[in-house]
């Protein structure tokens, strides 16, 4: 089965990786475990979370930048088109990254301000990490994380 949703970026056969799918788990478990009453997603993406959340019976709206993604809202995180206290729950997921740094507490600021008090983000962990697992049979699976060092911070650039 190939899953492939437009535009370009989304459809990518990379894109929907075992470690991006491991992410929506846990961005929908955790919805999921608050059960708010109204959701906005900003940065909706592919739509899987979208998707799920829907269909587990909850109340969302979406927006994004990009009309042709189909968000119920098109419009910036920045000046978010939504009175003070309009949703349970804000949740941006893999979506404040792409902005530039300077625009990061107006988001946040704007992000808080629709909410009536509880946001998800999720942003990109850019530490790397070696991951050691052992399985000792009939006791039990060791598992633990090294960090990794690099030579030089890796350099965010501004892809908006």
């Amino acid at each position: 089965m190939k899953f492939q949703v437009e535009p370009g970026h989304y459809s990518c056969e990379n894109y929907l990786s075992k470690g991006r799918f491991i992410s929506y788990w846990h961005q929908i478990n955790e919805i999921m475990r608050l059960k708010p009453g109204s959701i906005l997603e900003i940065g909706m993406g592919n739509g899987l979370v979208r998707d799920i959340i829907l269909k587990a019976g909850f109340k969302l709206s979406t927006l994004d930048l990009d009309g042709r993604l189909k968000p119920d809202y098109v419009g910036s995180v920045l000046k978010l088109p939504f009175g003070d206290a309009s949703f349970d729950l804000v949740a941006c997921f893999q979506t404040l990254e792409h902005l530039p740094y300077k625009d990061f507490s107006g988001a946040m600021a704007e992000i808080h301000r629709v909410s009536r008090g509880r946001a998800l983000i999720s942003l990109p962990d850019t530490a790397r990490v070696c991951q050691f697992r052992i399985k000792i049979p009939k006791l039990r699976e060791i598992s633990f994380l090294i960090p990794f060092p690099r030579l030089k911070d890796p350099e965010h650039r501004f892809d908006g």
